[in-house]
């Protein structure tokens, strides 16, 4: 990956896509990521964000099992390069829930946000280990288990707040994940 190159080519994917040219933006980011995955242990960031790039891209046009295979890619880049434990990848867990919900795989979805729970605690970092809750509990009632639902939330309320990232610590990622739920436009509902 040339400094620069890259980040040009996916200034032109962007502009593509704002134009709405979203069959051409898919074409220029896949040849990035053909060209470039091979630099994953040199540059596991930067290559990551290609298949970020190209997950999301695939979510928004429809391709689920593109979207899957990219999202797959990205955490698996990240999570070899840094270990599970790492901010980084914890948020990097959480998008692949995400991304599982937005393809119908809640179980799927659900075990990974635990899972993401368990390392963020083990890695001191209760702020991801209360998304991962939080997520869990909103699929609770994204699935209809509104009673499960509940029950997840008060005793998420019932803990302690938890201590924020001490200071000089890195965000977890360039798209931390946000409280309101997957990508899908759809807030948890109350």
């Amino acid at each position: 990956m040339r400094a620069g190159r890259g980040y040009t080519r996916l200034a032109h994917a962007e502009n593509l896509f704002v134009a709405g040219r979203y069959r051409d933006t898919q074409a220029v980011t896949a040849a990035a990521v053909g060209r470039n995955k091979r630099y994953r242990k040199e540059l596991p960031v930067d290559v990551s964000d290609l298949f970020r790039a190209n997950g999301r891209l695939a979510a928004h046009i429809g391709e689920a099992h593109e979207q899957e295979l990219s999202v797959g890619a990205m955490y698996g880049t990240l999570s070899s390069a840094f270990g599970k434990d790492v901010p980084r990848v914890l948020a990097a867990d959480v998008e692949r829930g995400d991304m599982y919900v937005l393809v119908g795989r809640e179980e799927l979805a659900r075990h990974i946000y635990e899972e993401t729970e368990r390392h963020a605690r083990a890695a001191g970092r209760a702020d991801l280990a209360a998304i991962a809750r939080v997520r869990a509990a909103w699929l609770f009632q994204q699935t209809g288990d509104v009673g499960f639902a509940r029950q997840a939330l008060e005793k998420i309320a019932a803990d302690p707040i938890p201590t924020p990232r001490s200071a000089g610590s890195p965000p977890p990622s360039s798209s931390p994940p946000s409280i309101a739920g997957p990508a899908s436009g759809r807030a948890p509902t109350h």
